[in-house]
């Protein structure tokens, strides 16, 4: 379980897959009429307040629940206001114009022969990369121009890279999951490497 404090009146809490088996309320069977989800949620609101000091134990608030990757899913518990009029907002995120990728290092001093790889393949062009830590492993992402991730040479830097790195599967790691609970190492450090 990790927690986050957006701000005084809400709190971000990831339930991740290997909590399941401790609480044993999953996204499909949370619910505000069920005994054990309430339990769960009680509990939940009692260990932000011993981790993180906000105290929504005297307080209305409003639970969401949304899913995750794999089985894991976040809840966001925020403050219910008196002058509160609950309006929702929606906001959609732009579609990324280019594909990322995301491998998960065997050790973190691997990102050099990684470098190494892509100074050997000039042909096939990136754009930005990424190193984080995350759950004491390290991962590496790198942005492709959607021309590029076809043909031959493009397969083959894959399968060179895949010699220093594992490339992660969508539906267990993500950039998103790293970018908010994971530790951002380095920023564009191939390239960083490359000009060395």
């Amino acid at each position: 379980m990790l927690l986050k404090v957006i701000d005084k009146d809400k709190v971000k809490v990831l339930i991740e897959d290997k909590d399941l088996e401790e609480y044993r309320v999953t996204f499909e069977n949370i619910d505000s009429d069920d005994a054990s989800s309430r339990e769960f949620l009680l509990m939940l609101l009692n260990e932000i307040y011993s981790s993180t000091g906000v105290n929504f134990l005297d307080s209305k608030v409003l639970v969401e629940v949304i899913p995750g990757i794999s089985n894991s899913y976040y809840i966001i518990i925020t403050r219910l206001l008196p002058s509160s009029d609950n309006a929702v907002n929606i906001d959609k995120t732009v579609k990324a114009d280019e594909d990322m990728y995301l491998f998960e290092l065997y050790c973190p001093e691997n990102i050099f022969d990684i470098a190494g790889v892509f100074d050997k393949n000039k042909d096939v062009k990136f754009s930005a990369t990424r190193m984080y830590k995350y759950r004491d492993k390290y991962y590496f992402t790198v942005d492709f121009p959607p021309e590029t991730v076809s043909g031959e040479n493009f397969y083959l830097l894959i399968k060179k890279l895949t010699e220093f790195c594992e490339k992660c599967k969508w539906s267990i790691v993500n950039e998103a999951l790293l970018e908010e609970w994971g530790e951002l190492i380095a920023e564009n450090p191939v390239q960083k490497i490359r000009a060395l």
